[in-house]
């Protein structure tokens, strides 16, 4: 077209945009010579054609070239914005506060996207502080109800161990989807709350959500750690009715309750037929003395009390 005489327009350019916004480093190139273009027919200045460029550039991985054009963009709208959020929040996390900061200082108000993207880079940055900022930011937006953004914003909570704060800000997303439930219930057993998880998913499935296989994984480790045969047999039901859809990721998390909750479940039964202990040094696998060990088995009975 270019050689024939034909002049491009706006949309030609978009057009060849997105045909090298796939991962290739051909189609990089190709980008390159095609904003080259854009910049020698006077286009520069049009903030449609430079957002698609820096997403393609951020597809590609070239963040510090996508900086490159967005510092030289004079008209940034609120897409440029968060095109750049989002790569930063992508492979520089370090990146986002700094964005952050200036976005709000230059008087851009950020929307969905703009939050999701913050909240997530700050919960890889485990920044409770400007995290607790940019919640209050949102409060005060409206945007906080919105499921992509609550999800954002409970997950910066629970990855700063931050479980009080995190159920508050769970229950106040309108619509959860079974990754809302998920990374609610994940939340609860990385703050070391298995119990909790389990309630949280009881819970999702008394909303109707049907679990998934990684909703799957983190019930099967939430009863490992609580050694419960009633809680692990509700699940393990759950996950034949589920039939062939769940992968290995999940049998593997289902191996690893069965030997917690049968080794209990023995030394339940040893401990009743012989409750000074005399026959378990035979089966001591902790290499303590036989009363250490028997101690053990008493505290393991009161704490899981199945």
């Amino acid at each position: 077209m270019h050689r024939s005489g034909t002049k491009p327009n706006e949309f030609t350019f978009v057009s060849a945009l997105h045909t090298c916004s796939f991962e290739d480093r051909l189609n990089l190139t190709n980008a390159y010579q095609v904003y080259g273009l854009i910049t020698r027919l006077g286009f520069e200045s049009n903030v449609y054609l430079v957002n698609v460029f820096l997403t393609t550039l951020i597809r590609h991985g070239r963040l510090d070239e996508a900086l490159k054009v967005f510092e030289q963009c004079s008209n940034k709208d609120i897409v440029t914005w968060n095109a750049m959020l989002g790569g930063c929040m992508q492979f520089c996390c370090s990146e986002v506060p700094r964005l952050w900061y200036r976005m709000i200082r230059e008087g851009v108000l950020p929307d969905n996207f703009s939050f999701a993207s913050v909240l997530t880079g700050l919960a890889e940055l485990f920044d409770l502080d400007l995290g607790v900022q940019v919640h209050a930011q949102l409060v005060k937006s409206g945007h906080g109800s919105e499921m992509c953004v609550g999800n954002s914003l409970v997950d910066m909570y629970l990855k700063n161990r931050s479980l009080d704060e995190g159920f508050k800000s769970f229950k106040e997303i309108h619509f959860k989807d079974v990754c809302s439930w998920t990374q609610m219930a994940a939340g609860c057993l990385n703050c070391d709350e298995p119990i909790e998880a389990l309630r949280v998913i009881d819970e999702m499935r008394r909303a109707g959500v049907m679990p998934n296989k990684f909703t799957l994984a983190t019930a099967f480790s939430a009863c490992a750690n609580t050694a419960s045969f009633k809680e692990g047999e509700k699940v393990h039901g759950l996950r034949i009715k589920l039939g062939d859809d769940i992968d290995v990721c999940v049998d593997n998390a289902l191996l690893d309750i069965i030997p917690s909750l049968y080794l209990l479940q023995i030394l339940k039964l040893m401990f009743r037929k012989d409750p000074f202990c005399k026959s378990f040094p035979q089966f001591n696998p902790t290499g303590t003395s036989t009363r250490e060990f028997c101690n053990v088995v008493k505290n393991a009975i009161l704490t899981y009390p199945t």
